[in-house]
């Protein structure tokens, strides 16, 4: 077998071409307007398909992407308000009658008492 056969010439590579102006990457997503800049390529037709397929899953991935992080964010802002609604009802409860607040301010001051008698009480007997 030739090993001839099988080199590629330098007019064959996608970066032989050095007087294009615009990068690789900004030539897949701006389309050059005038035809000074455009240069033609006679790139194999496989090679265009696999660029163009690239393409597309690229953006349908950047798509995805994009979905997921709205989503996130939606789901993080409905937890929040979740969060912040449940803290609001645990620490202030709607309805307190003021029997209850009386009792708990109270109490320790009461049970302080009745523990202190208790101890007199049954260190005497």
């Amino acid at each position: 077998m030739n090993s001839s056969a099988c080199v590629l010439s330098d007019n064959e590579y996608a970066d032989a071409l050095d007087d294009e102006i615009q990068s690789r990457s900004s030539s897949f997503t701006e389309p050059h307007t005038s035809s000074r800049h455009r240069v033609t390529r006679q790139g194999s037709p496989s090679l265009r398909n696999t660029c163009h397929r690239l393409e597309k899953e690229l953006k349908v991935i950047t798509e995805s992407i994009d979905n997921l992080g709205k989503a996130v964010e939606e789901r993080h802002n409905l937890l929040i308000s979740l969060m912040k609604k449940s803290t609001v009802y645990i620490l202030v409860p709607k309805s307190t009658s003021w029997k209850t607040v009386m009792f708990f301010v109270f109490w320790p001051f009461v049970a302080n008492f009745l523990l202190r008698w208790l101890r007199r009480f049954l260190g005497y007997v």
